[in-house]
Formats: C-alpha cells, sequence, structure tokens
C-alpha cells in the first residue's frame, strides 16, 4: 500500500534535484530576461536570444521581443518578427507559437481575411500542438460572429480536412464542433432533424475517440439532449458513463471534473422527481455527502437525502440525514426546513433546484 507514497516521493526528488542542478548561468539570463521584459527593452531581449543558454530560451527572447514591439505599436516590425519566428525556428513548437501569434496580429488588426487563411494553416500544419487547436476555435469563434452563412462555410471546410486531420489530437475536435452548431440550432429550432444529428455527432465523438479529451464532454451533451427530449433513462445513462471514468485531474491531491460532482446531483434529482424513485434519489444524495467532504452543497446533499427518506416512509433515516447536517454544518441554512420537511416532504422545501448546463 505504500508503493503510492514512494513513488510521488521520487518524482519529488527528481523535480527537486532538476531544479538544484540549474545552471547559475540559467538563473543568470532568466532574470536578465524579466528585467527585459519589464522594461520593455527590445534591443536587450534580441541580445538575450542571442546569448541563450538553450534553444527553447532563445525562442522565447525572440517571442517576447515580438511581442514588445507589438504591445509598443510598432505592428509591422512585431508580424516581421512573427513571421520569421514562423519560417525559421528551430523546433516546431516555437514555428506554431510564431505562426499563431501572427494570426492573432492579423486579427487585431482588422485582417480578418488573412486570420482565417493563418488559423486554417495552423490547424492544417500542427494538429497536435495547442497552437492549431486554438486555431480552429477562433475559426468557429470568428464563424459565428458572421453569421449562420459563415458557420455553414467554417463546416463544409472543417468536413473536407477531416479525412486528412481525423487520427490527430484534432480528430475529435472536428465532429463536435458540427455537434455544438447542431444542438445550438436544435435549442433555437426544436428541430427534430437538429436533435438527431447533434446525437448523431456528439455519439460518433465518444465511440470513435474513447481516449480523446472531449470523451467526457460529449456524453455530458448528449445528457442534455436526452433530457431535452425527456429521455431520463438514457440521460442517467449518460451520466454514470461519465461517473464510471471517475479520475483525479491534477498530479497530487484530488481535484475533480464538474461533471463527476454535478452529475450526482443530477442523478439524484431526476430520480426524485422524473422518475419517482425516493429510493434511488435518497442513495444517490448519502452517496454525494460521503464522496464529496469538503462540497459546499453537502448540506443540500443530506438534507434532500432526509426528504426523499421521508418519501420513502424512512422516517428514522431521515432523521439521521437531518442530524448530519446539525453536525457537520451547524450554520446551515437547511436546519430550520427539516421541521417542515418532517411535517410534508412533499412540499416546496423539498423540492431540489434544478442544475444549470
Amino acid at each position: 500500500m505504500k508503493r503510492p507514497v514512494v513513488w510521488v516521493l521520487v518524482v519529488v526528488s527528481v523535480f527537486a534535484l532538476a531544479a538544484c542542478a540549474r545552471s547559475s548561468l540559467q538563473v543568470q539570463w532568466e532574470a536578465a530576461l524579466d528585467l527585459a521584459n519589464a522594461e520593455a527593452d527590445v534591443a536587450a531581449l534580441d541580445a538575450l536570444a542571442a546569448s541563450a543558454p538553450r534553444q527553447v530560451d532563445a525562442a522565447q527572447a525572440r517571442l517576447d521581443a515580438a511581442r514588445t514591439l507589438r504591445d509598443g505599436g510598432r505592428l509591422a516590425a512585431a508580424a516581421k518578427r512573427f513571421m520569421a519566428i514562423g519560417d525559421e525556428a528551430s523546433r516546431i513548437a516555437d514555428r506554431a507559437r510564431g505562426r499563431y501569434e501572427l494570426a492573432r496580429l492579423a486579427e487585431d488588426t482588422g485582417r480578418e481575411t488573412q486570420a482565417v487563411s493563418l488559423y486554417r494553416s495552423l490547424v492544417l500544419t500542427y494538429p497536435r500542438l495547442m497552437p492549431g487547436e486554438r486555431a480552429l476555435q477562433h475559426l468557429l469563434r470568428l464563424a459565428r460572429a458572421a453569421g449562420p452563412e459563415a458557420v455553414g462555410a467554417h463546416l463544409r471546410w472543417t468536413r473536407g480536412v477531416f479525412p486528412r486531420l481525423a487520427e490527430t489530437s484534432l480528430g475529435d475536435n472536428l465532429i463536435f464542433q458540427a455537434a455544438e452548431v447542431a444542438a445550438e440550432r436544435f435549442a433555437r429550432t426544436q428541430k427534430a432533424a437538429d436533435w438527431d444529428l447533434a446525437v448523431l455527432l456528439f455519439q460518433r465523438v465518444a465511440r470513435e475517440y474513447p481516449r480523446g479529451a472531449l470523451w467526457d464532454d460529449a456524453h455530458w451533451e448528449l445528457s442534455w439532449l436526452y433530457h431535452d427530449r425527456q429521455l431520463y433513462d438514457a440521460e442517467i445513462n449518460e451520466i454514470e458513463t461519465i461517473r464510471l471514468r471517475r479520475e483525479a485531474v491534477s498530479f497530487f491531491g484530488q481535484d475533480e471534473h464538474p461533471y463527476f460532482y454535478v452529475g450526482q446531483r443530477r442523478l439524484a434529482r431526476l430520480s426524485l422527481v422524473h422518475l419517482h424513485d425516493p429510493i434511488r434519489a435518497r442513495d444517490a444524495w448519502r452517496s454525494y455527502a460521503a464522496t464529496w467532504t469538503r462540497s459546499i452543497y453537502r448540506d443540500d446533499a443530506w438534507f434532500f437525502a432526509g426528504c426523499a427518506a421521508l418519501l420513502a416512509g424512512d422516517e428514522a433515516g431521515a432523521r439521521a440525514d437531518f442530524a448530519a447536517i446539525v453536525e457537520h454544518r451547524p450554520e446551515s441554512r437547511f436546519i430550520r426546513r427539516t421541521e417542515a420537511a418532517l411535517a410534508d416532504p412533499t412540499g416546496p422545501h423539498c423540492m431540489p433546484p434544478k442544475e444549470h448546463r
């Protein structure tokens, strides 16, 4: 049982040794970079790029110099610098950053056609790097701002490049964007065809990219689409599918994705309000209180668990849930509602709030 702790200690030790191993030259160079940036000194940044101890440091200094020119209003000079980095940097990641900055500059200066062209190039050239992903997001944002025809044109473009990018990190993003647009259209039109298309596309993301970053988002969006059609069993299945893959999302500690704990609250409310299953709802809220012990909604969970227990004919269990609020959250607003709940568990005081999308 101690092996995970030992592993963590080893990792921490490696990080500590790496920090200690940084040369005095590296430390001095980084301090000089911070000073040059603080003073917006392009000449100093250029000199630091020439004397950088590593390629990554040289690229950072060159990017900082170009950004300083941009921030100082010297846009043509900044664009020239970004272009040079995009064309000449030795590392692919630095070339991608240079071209991304050039695209952002083009958009910021009103050259939207040029920006779209540059963003598309980033998507096609760097689909596995962050600048490519961000470029795809910017393309949809610009299309939405321009209107439905532009959105349609953007999706036709993404459909055309999908075969080339399907096996990259952007494959699921391309389908997901189309699914988002279909879901938004359904929200406006309430047409069955739009709902069908959104469901089909989100299902495709979940099915074809089970290890992708958008897998849980796809299931989450599906759950809301099923909710819109009052397909509550299907909605619950999607939420449960996400919860089965529950895992820590931070390197240390137990930071949880909102889909896990919000999903648990949704399951509880669905069970009570829509499926009329107070026992299932009671168990779901009790599980929430037991699992997320630091949640600000823990007293909510005990209270609604008590309401559900009363509806299930379990007064002793309900009183135990209410007692947990007094013990753990003596300042809770729910304490003064427990007598009303005991008197009438069907009243509005026992109606859990809706979760927002």
